[in-house]
């Protein structure tokens, strides 16, 4: 009896013992199912993030890319882009290109295009209809480029019963390299706007220095010659305050003289995160070295020429 009573209780320490493993296996395998549905839902969780991030990091482009679709932009201040340009420079269609693409991508702007020439071009006439953006075409032949500049001013003062009052005037060469945010920025000016601009001139940069809030004085990281100290591509101005001060002109490079003339120092409005951030370049095209001579007996396609 004593024999079987330890069989017996052999046995059931064993199904016990069974049972127990089987329970803990079970126990591990729904741990490990629980924790490997656990990681695939931070797999998911990293992935959506990845994309999210991925999203967002264009979603300023695509809010622009897309603003031509909505017509909701009433209450925003028109900006006038005003460029010079000359065709006779070879690469000039080329830039004004790569300007087009990029101006076409802000909401409520109007372009204004002073061409050099005694007449306003053909071609130039055509590439502006294709524009898809809102453009004026003046033209003026002289050969002192600031004439072109005051051209602009001259035109927009004259209509300035007709346009938008509460807009912004900002000049844009053929060399200007943009991002969108200085559009954003720029087009809530009051007074006079300014910001650094990368590759000004011979310098790295011209910026602006600020501090509490306020413009002090502008820099280039070395010694700047005086006319040096702000680029045209670094300022923009509010169109109510430019017809106010009807007198002021372009008459020198000095382009800081210029902009003296219409606002006192602690006027001016520092943007770009206090001048802070580069959103504008000045990217010079090198003029291109063909063989290109119309005069010779080798036939080009005339129509492409015209295109160039």
């Amino acid at each position: 009896m004593k024999i079987k009573r330890t069989f017996q209780r052999k046995n059931f320490i064993i199904v016990v013992l069974i049972v127990l493993s089987v329970y803990l296996i079970i126990n591990e395998i729904l741990k490990y199912e629980n924790e490997l549905k656990t990681h695939r839902k931070l797999r998911k969780i990293v992935k959506r993030k990845d994309f999210i991030d991925k999203i967002s990091k264009d979603l300023y482009s695509v809010k622009y890319s897309l603003s031509y679709l909505n017509q909701n932009y009433d209450h925003l201040p028109t900006i006038y882009v005003v460029t010079k340009c000359n065709l006779e420079t070879l690469t000039e269609l080329a830039d004004l290109n790569r300007l087009k693409n990029t101006l076409r991508l802000v909401p409520k702007l109007v372009w204004i295009l002073v061409e050099k020439s005694e007449t306003k071009s053909i071609k130039l006439k055509n590439f502006l209809q294709d524009s898809g953006i809102r453009t004026i075409h003046l033209n003026d032949n002289s050969s002192n480029d600031l004439n072109l500049l005051n051209k602009a001013l001259f035109w927009l003062r004259s209509i300035y019963d007709e346009i938008d009052r509460n807009g912004v005037v900002y000049f844009a060469n053929t060399s200007s390299s943009l991002d969108l945010k200085i559009f954003e920025e720029i087009r809530w000016t009051k007074t006079v706007s300014v910001w650094p601009v990368a590759f000004s001139r011979d310098y790295i940069y011209q910026k602006p220095n600020c501090s509490d809030g306020m413009v002090m004085s502008w820099s280039c990281g070395e010694l700047c010659q005086e006319n040096d100290l702000i680029d045209l591509l670094g300022f923009c101005i509010n169109i109510k305050l430019l017809a106010e001060r009807k007198n002021v002109q372009f008459r020198s490079f000095r382009y800081l003289d210029f902009v003296k003339n219409l606002v006192e120092l602690n006027e001016i409005e520092p943007k770009a995160d206090m001048c802070t951030k580069v959103y504008v370049w000045s990217t010079k095209t090198n003029p291109a070295i063909l063989r290109y001579n119309l005069s010779s007996k080798k036939s080009y396609d005339l129509n492409i020429i015209e295109q160039i």
